[in-house]
């Protein structure tokens, strides 16, 4: 972790499956408490800020509140939304690890990062059908953006994205080499 200075503060984590440890650390996100949520592999791993272990949830499977290599993570009035990649959905958590719900399986291709625009909506870049959808926090589907292609206006394989306060939402469209 990195100070406002940009100086290295804190580093935490080695190769491994225990709690704590790291085999495949792919997205990152704060709570509103500086608590930090990391995808690994089958599961979510919570900590402090200062690096500490706290928690897991998630654990390999398909079925409510099992996990498939995610990725995207970002915590929203304390509730988790995981691009749960290999499952083809979204799994949402309470940040103490409880279940909630998961939604888009059937809709959904290969998600792959989670964000929350400035109107409260759940963006969602979609690898495999080379767009960004947005849901409701509740799950429910507002509407599916750009189509596959390397137009304007056009995406594919879209792996990463973000969002700020002015409603803008910016994805890192890999197959185009471009954002």
């Amino acid at each position: 972790m990195l100070n406002d200075k940009e100086e290295l503060v804190e580093q935490f984590g080695r190769k491994g499956s225990a709690n704590g440890q790291f085999s495949s650390p792919r997205g990152i996100a704060f709570d509103s408490h500086d608590c930090l949520y990391v995808s690994d592999n089958h599961r979510i791993q919570k900590f402090d800020v200062n690096g500490n272990y706290l928690l897991q949830f998630g654990r390999k499977g398909s079925s409510d509140g099992q996990l498939q290599f995610p990725h995207g993570v970002v915590v929203n009035n304390d509730k988790v939304y995981v691009a749960d990649k290999n499952n083809y959905r979204i799994s949402v958590f309470q940040t103490n690890g409880q279940f909630c719900f998961c939604f888009g399986s059937g809709q959904l291709g290969v998600p792959y990062d989670v964000a929350v625009s400035a109107n409260n909506h759940l963006v969602i870049a979609d690898y495999d059908h080379d767009c960004v959808y947005a849901y409701t926090l509740d799950g429910h589907y507002v509407g599916k953006f750009a189509s596959s292609g390397s137009g304007r206006g056009q995406l594919d394989g879209p792996r990463s994205l973000t969002t700020d306060l002015y409603g803008f939402t910016v994805a890192a469209d890999a197959g185009n080499h471009r954002v």
